[in-house]
């Protein structure tokens, strides 16, 4: 059998491999992904499409056409001429079956492909890669705080402190004996670190010596500011004010997700299921203020010179300017900027300056520009599920669900 009658029997093979492209969704080529490096940028042009690319696909196909077909050439040249006989000679079988499987093995492994350069590459804004350095921990993080030159760390290993240097590393182990740890803060004043727990919440000092229980109940969350602790049960917060033993309660009547201390209002906000609430310290104990209505609870609460955001899991997140809260103050309605869709789940988030970074899971660590309104301007997945984002003087550390290690990332 000569050659180009073999690759007439070629003719088949291409009209099944034309039929499985074309029941592929390759309408359109997709955007190039960056290439690597230690902060590397690909061109964006707001919210993009991305699809797989049927240019993409055709030439995975191709080589592995080629391939096929070379192994049977090379099945040919090899053979025996005495042995060439037979009911499926190398040119008249050998060759259209290879081809056609390569075809086919080049296809499929093109689309796998494919989709994993669309999961990497962001729906808006830039790739990125940070250079990074990493301090290892006992258990992945669920919960971290920054103070100067510390990092505490909570997980369910207990609290261990890391160095804030560029080259941070794992300090001493606080609380190992404690169990459901869920949230730790410094306590300047008390000169300690409050832990919040499912059962209580605790005081331990940063160096050594037993932790001690200060209040019954499941602590759902906590803050600290330079003279006070604010914690959260329920619906009900608790503060404790400088060494006293003594607490003031507010009840909200809303189950409390998130506290912070907000030194240049020199309030606290509060963030529940449905509402962003400020919380003022008087002589009387705590007294509530302006209310912002969440569409979700609050999972963290940002803040900026100029803003206020507020991570909100499922519906994204939402911030707003410092200047419209007169309004608010006086019974006006202010609209918030919202960002949502990417990230599909908003863990954490916290400013560096006037940027916004975002912990989004699965999706990444995002920058998100504040103004004129929220806008993406890049994302890194090199994080496989990141959750925790805090700022300090310009470093920025990142916990990561999937990483038993503190990062560093500026």
């Amino acid at each position: 059998m000569s050659v180009p009658r073999a690759l007439r029997r070629l003719t088949p093979a291409a009209a099944v491999i034309g039929a499985l492209l074309s029941t592929l969704p390759v309408t359109g080529a997709a955007q190039e992904p960056a290439p690597a490096g230690s902060l590397l940028r690909a061109e964006a042009a707001g919210q993009r499409e991305l699809r797989v690319s049927g240019s993409r696909l055709a030439r995975y196909s191709a080589i592995g056409a080629a391939t096929g077909a070379a192994l049977a050439f090379g099945y040919w040249s090899v053979s025996e001429e005495g042995r060439r006989g037979g009911d499926c000679r190398p040119l008249e079988c050998a060759l259209p079956y290879l081809t056609l499987s390569g075809a086919v093995a080049g296809l499929f492994l093109g689309r796998e492909l494919e989709m994993q350069r669309i999961a990497l590459t962001p729906r808006s804004g830039d790739a990125v890669k940070y250079a990074s350095t990493a301090a290892a921990l006992l258990a992945p993080p669920t919960y971290l705080d920054v103070r100067d030159t510390l990092v505490v760390v909570a997980s369910d290993s207990g609290v261990q402190l890391v160095s804030a240097t560029a080259t941070p590393r794992a300090l001493a182990r606080r609380a190992a004996g404690l169990r459901g740890i869920r949230q730790v803060a410094f306590g300047p004043a008390r000169g300690s670190l409050a832990i919040g727990t499912a059962t209580a919440l605790w005081e331990a000092p940063v160096g050594t010596g037993p932790a001690r229980r200060v209040a019954d109940g499941a602590v759902t969350a906590l803050g600290a500011s330079s003279a006070s602790l604010l914690s959260a049960t329920g619906t009900i917060l608790h503060l404790v004010r400088g060494d006293s033993a003594a607490r003031d309660s507010l009840d909200l009547r809303t189950p409390v997700t998130a506290v912070v201390w907000d030194s240049l209002g020199g309030s606290w906000w509060v963030a529940t299921d449905s509402q962003l609430v400020r919380v003022r310290e008087s002589a009387n104990g705590l007294d509530a203020g302006i209310t912002l209505p969440l569409p979700a609870a609050g999972r963290r609460i940002a803040l900026s010179a100029t803003h206020i955001a507020v991570a909100l899991g499922e519906a994204g997140l939402m911030a707003w300017p410092r200047a419209s809260l007169t309004s608010a103050q006086q019974g006006g309605v202010i609209a918030p900027l919202r960002l949502a869709g990417e990230p599909r789940f908003v863990f954490d988030a916290d400013f560096a300056g006037d940027v916004l970074y975002v912990a989004g899971g699965v999706d990444g660590l995002f920058r998100v520009a504040i103004e004129p309104t929220l806008r993406i301007i890049d994302s890194s997945r090199q994080f496989p599920f990141v959750t925790l984002v805090k700022t300090d003087g310009g470093v920025v550390w990142v916990g990561d669900r999937g990483r038993t290690e503190l990062v560093r990332v500026r």
